[in-house]
Order: structure tokens, then C-alpha cells, then sequence
């Protein structure tokens, strides 16, 4: 074969297999979007699901509402999604609580980046908890700016107009009341109505505020990274579900950064005439960190620090990330 000839069949195969990807990328953004005429089986809804949010895990910043013209029964627990005892495990990052029954379930997505992305988290919620979100003079700016899905069913209050007489003669139209407090002030959250639980979150950075910081089940305190795993801790019920989303986050996290990592490495010893040695060493230091729960305050430094050095690149030293 001669060589143009030749180079005409590669030209054909890599259109080809680009032309495959395109395909698949737009079959499964689509997915999202097709409607189910029939029940689905426990085995076939748990498969479905994971693909649909396989496939609306392209949307960064997304909402959508599941339904499958169908009452849903699910449990999502441990990167598990159960159905009738029907199990699909998945790899993704989902906040939810743990047991949700509706014909319909919110679905969103948010981009998590610290500071790089690591991929999207899930929030699923079938409106059966009622979130109370209390905040004072200090914290109302933040609650107002917090990018909750629109599905959520939540009621922002000062601290000071909170009527838990009026909540609670509202509360019976909900499986779960969920007080999320902003705010130091001394509340007495306890009502009549038997189910409902609290979360107490606060602060530790005082230029970003409730960026980074802890969350109080009650029973045990966690710490937050982004307003995307602060969210997430709002969705779910116990700090066990939490921590395990916050053990699977650090585990992308610890992938991504020692990418970046090597990256700083190979970019370095090609182009000796930039300093790439900081932000190496801010990587090395940050790869070995991750996975620590002791304070949130470590991940604040070390991003901020990784975020500082490699704003100082550019041009003809190319930044990392």
C-alpha cells in the first residue's frame, strides 16, 4: 500500500472513532431525556438510575427530575443503590437520605473543585423532608447566596422571627422537619411532632465564609470542603452517611492531585528555565494531606496556597491546572 493510501486509511479510522465518541457522548447526554413507558423491575431500576446519573453527570451545575412513571422505593447507602433488594453499587459521590419513596426524585449536580475539579456531586431529595434554615444578622447574606438545588423544600428564617408553633402545624405535611442552624444563638428545637433532627454548621475562615468549616449532627461533628460538601451535608441523616461521600471525595481528590502532580514534574524537567519547584512541593505536601478530618482549617492553607502559586505561572511557563 502506498503511503497516501495509507494515510488515507488512518485519517478513515481515527473519523471513525472520533465519530464513535461523539455518538456515545450524545446517546448518553440524551439518556437523560427519554421517557420510560413501563414499569421498570427493582433489578432493571437501580441499573437505570445509575445510568441516568452516569449520564446527567456531563451537566455541571444541573437539575432534572427523575421519573419513571412509577412509584420509587430506594435506599442509597455506601455507594450502594437498593431497590426491593435489588443492589447496583456505583462509584459516584451522592447525597441523599438514606431511605426515598416518590413518583418523582430531584436530581442535581454540582462541580466540586478544591481547588481543581474532581468530578460532580449528586444531591437526590424526594421532598419529603422539610429543611428550616435558620441564620442570624452575621449569617443572612450567606444562607441567601447558597446555591441549593431548586427542588429543595426549604424555608429561610431569622433566628429571632422563628416560630416553632407555626412550624409545627405545618410540619405534618412531611415525613422529616430539618433544622439547619447558622446561627450561635441558643434555639430549642424541640416541637411536638416526633420526627425532625438538626444540624448545626459554622465557620473557621473569615474571608470565605462557610466555604470551609464543621457540621454538628448531634452526635458527631465532620468538617466541610466547599459549599458543595456543605450542601451535601444538609441532604443527609446521619454524619456515617456523610463521612463516607467525604472518604470517597478525598480518594478522587488524592487521584487527581497526584496527576497534577506528575504534571509539575514533566513540565519542569522540559522547561528548566521556569520555577516549578514551589507548586511541586505544594502538591507533594497537599497529596499527603488529603484524607486528614482532623480541621478544615489544612485544606484552606494548602489550597489557597496551591491556588496562589499557580496564578503565578503563565505565559511561556504554563500553569498546571
Amino acid at each position: 500500500m502506498k503511503k497516501g493510501q495509507m494515510s488515507d486509511v488512518f485519517k478513515y479510522i481515527f473519523g471513525f472513532v472520533v465519530g464513535s465518541f461523539f455518538l456515545l457522548f450524545f446517546i448518553g447526554f440524551g439518556y437523560q431525556y427519554m421517557d420510560f413507558s413501563g414499569s421498570l423491575s427493582s433489578a432493571e431500576l437501580v441499573t437505570v438510575l445509575d445510568d441516568d446519573l452516569t449520564a446527567f453527570g456531563v451537566v455541571y451545575g444541573g437539575e432534572k427530575v427523575i421519573d419513571y412513571n412509577q412509584n420509587l422505593e430506594l435506599t442509597i447507602a455506601e455507594g450502594r443503590i437498593i431497590s426491593n433488594g435489588q443492589t447496583k453499587e456505583t462509584d459516584k459521590i451522592i447525597f441523599s437520605e438514606m431511605f426515598m419513596e416518590g413518583e418523582e426524585i430531584g436530581l442535581a449536580t454540582r462541580e466540586l473543585g478544591v481547588p481543581y475539579s474532581v468530578g460532580n456531586v449528586y444531591y437526590l431529595d424526594d421532598g419529603g423532608t422539610w429543611y428550616i434554615v435558620v441564620y442570624d444578622s452575621n449569617t443572612e447574606d450567606v444562607v441567601e447566596e447558597l446555591n441549593l438545588p431548586n427542588f429543595m423544600d426549604v424555608l429561610d428564617v431569622n433566628v429571632n422571627s422563628l416560630d416553632l408553633g407555626t412550624i409545627d402545624s405545618v410540619a405534618g405535611a412531611y415525613d422529616k422537619v430539618r433544622f439547619v442552624s447558622f446561627t450561635t444563638s441558643n434555639v430549642n428545637f424541640d416541637l411536638e411532632f416526633e420526627n425532625y433532627d438538626v444540624v448545626e454548621v459554622s465557620s473557621i475562615i473569615d474571608d470565605e465564609p462557610y466555604t470551609y468549616g464543621t457540621v454538628d449532627y448531634g452526635d458527631e461533628e465532620v468538617i466541610y470542603v466547599g459549599q458543595e460538601m456543605l450542601i451535601g451535608a444538609m441532604l443527609v441523616d446521619s454524619a456515617d452517611a456523610y463521612n463516607y461521600n467525604l472518604d470517597l471525595m478525598f480518594d478522587k481528590l488524592g487521584v487527581v492531585t497526584n496527576v497534577y502532580y506528575e504534571k509539575a514534574k514533566f513540565v519542569s524537567a522540559r522547561m528548566p528555565e521556569c520555577d516549578y519547584n514551589s507548586i511541586k512541593t505544594a502538591l507533594n505536601n497537599y497529596k499527603s494531606y488529603v484524607g486528614s478530618t482532623e480541621s478544615a482549617s489544612g485544606y484552606y492553607s494548602k489550597i489557597s496556597n496551591i491556588e496562589d502559586l499557580n496564578k503565578v505561572l503563565g505565559g511561556g511557563c504554563p500553569e498546571i491546572f
